[in-house]
C-alpha cells in the first residue's frame, strides 16, 4: 500500500511540475509573439502573406521538396522546351522589376533618402507608403522565381541546380518577409532597388534568349549583364 501512494505522490509531483514548466513555457512564448507584433511595421499588418510567417514557410518547405523530388521524377522523361512559357514569363518578370525599381527610385528621390544610411521610419507620408508597397511586390517576386528552378527541372537543365542557386532561392523569400514585417521602408530600399533593376535585364535576357537561336546576334549585351551580377554580389546586396 505503501509502494502504490508513493507511486501516485510521484505521478502527482511529476505532473504538477510539468504544468509549471509548460505554463512558464507558454508565458514565455506569449511574450516573445507579444514582442513579435509590438516591433512590428504597423503600416503593413493586414497585407497578404506579411502578417505570419507560416505561408512563408510553408511555401520554401515545399519548393525544397519540389528541388529534391523533381529532377527524379524528370530523370526518365524527355526535356520539356516551354517556349510558350518562358517567353511569358520572363516579360512578366522584367515589367514587375522594372515596376518595383521605379517605385523605390522615383519615392526615395522624393523623400531624399541617403544611400548609405537610411533609418526606418513608420510614417503614413505616401511615398514612404510607395516604398513600403514597392519592397512587398519585391518580397512576393522571390516567390515568383521559384519558378526559375521549377523551368531548369523541367527542362532538364540539372546543371543549373547548384547548392548556391537553390540556397538562394529558399533563403531569400524568408529574408524578405523579415524585411516587409519589419523594415519595410528606410535602407531596405536600396538592395530591393538596385537587384530590380538588374533583374529588369536579366529577365529581359532570358526571354530573348527563349526566342532561339535568329535573336541571339542581338544578346551581345550578355557580358556587361554578367559584370553588373558580379558587382552586385561583391556589394551584398541581395
Amino acid at each position: 500500500m505503501h509502494s502504490i501512494a508513493n507511486q501516485d505522490v510521484a505521478r502527482n509531483t511529476y505532473f504538477a511540475s510539468f504544468h509549471s514548466v509548460m505554463q512558464h513555457d507558454i508565458e514565455i512564448i506569449g511574450e516573445v509573439l507579444h514582442i513579435f507584433i509590438l516591433f512590428s511595421d504597423s503600416r503593413t499588418k493586414g497585407w497578404p502573406l506579411v502578417d505570419s510567417p507560416v505561408p512563408t514557410v510553408v511555401y520554401t518547405i515545399i519548393y525544397l521538396i519540389i528541388v529534391w523530388t523533381g529532377p527524379k521524377l524528370m530523370k526518365h522523361r524527355r526535356p520539356f522546351k516551354l517556349t510558350w512559357a518562358l517567353i511569358p514569363y520572363n516579360l512578366a518578370m522584367a515589367i514587375l522589376n522594372l515596376y518595383i525599381s521605379a517605385q523605390l527610385l522615383t519615392s526615395s528621390i522624393r523623400l531624399r533618402y541617403s544611400y548609405i544610411c537610411e533609418p526606418c521610419r513608420q510614417s503614413r507620408d505616401p511615398d514612404e507608403l510607395q516604398i513600403a508597397n514597392a519592397v512587398w511586390w519585391y518580397y512576393v517576386s522571390k516567390l515568383l522565381e521559384f519558378c526559375d528552378t521549377f523551368f531548369f527541372i523541367l527542362r532538364k537543365k540539372d546543371q543549373q541546380l547548384t547548392f548556391l542557386h537553390v540556397y538562394h532561392h529558399s533563403t531569400m523569400f524568408s529574408l524578405w518577409w523579415i524585411g516587409i514585417k519589419w523594415v519595410p521602408s528606410g535602407s531596405t530600399f536600396l538592395p530591393a532597388m538596385v537587384n530590380s533593376g538588374i533583374h529588369v535585364l536579366m529577365y529581359s535576357y532570358y526571354g530573348l534568349s527563349a526566342l532561339g537561336p535568329s535573336v541571339a546576334r542581338y544578346l551581345w549585351w550578355k557580358k556587361y549583364l554578367t559584370i553588373l551580377q558580379m558587382v552586385r554580389k561583391s556589394m551584398k546586396l541581395k
